[in-house]
């Protein structure tokens, strides 16, 4: 389900709105289970599944892969599911302790940070935009028009060198 809005809307678009609506799926179900709406908390729940299978999930596997060396992928698959494990340890350890509501509330504003985040320095590897005007007095504006241009893969593994560092 993922690749539909990636193909569409970039990786990095995907993502930010995939992580806009996890965060509000997130703060929700702390609202639901204080009002003890069951019915809220289900529909705050499917949100989380859909908006994770169609943005979150298969980005944090495929961007690594797109943008970096072979020689990095091993370790940086093992880190997300190292980084998955201990969410599900750390997990029911939280809700014993700190309840659901501000278990719920951490997992929201981390959340909260990787939009930020990924706003800021994630880029987008799916495609690029070419503004170049084929002629700038033209009114014809199928010639005008911003063009979509996918990156090669030497183009997505070099998109966070800088410039000058660039062969």
């Amino acid at each position: 389900m993922g690749s539909i809005p990636i193909k569409y809307f970039g990786q990095k678009t995907t993502l930010v709105v995939g992580q806009i609506c996890v965060t509000l799926s997130t703060f929700s179900l702390i609202v639901f289970y204080q009002a003890d709406n069951a019915m809220g908390i289900i529909g705050s729940l499917v949100l989380f599944v859909l908006s994770f299978q169609c943005s979150l999930g298969p980005i944090c596997f495929n961007h690594p892969v797109e943008t970096c060396l072979p020689a990095t992928i091993g370790p940086l698959n093992a880190f997300i599911w190292i980084n998955s494990i201990s969410t599900n340890i750390l997990g029911p350890y939280l809700m014993s302790t700190i309840g659901a509501s501000g278990t719920f509330m951490i997992f929201g504003s981390i959340s909260f940070f990787f939009i930020i985040y990924s706003v800021i320095f994630v880029r987008n590897t799916s495609f690029r935009y070419n503004d170049f005007k084929v002629h700038p007095e033209s009114t014809n504006l199928d010639q005008n028009k911003k063009q979509k241009i996918y990156l090669s893969k030497k183009e997505k593994q070099e998109i966070y060198i800088p410039i000058q560092l660039r062969n």
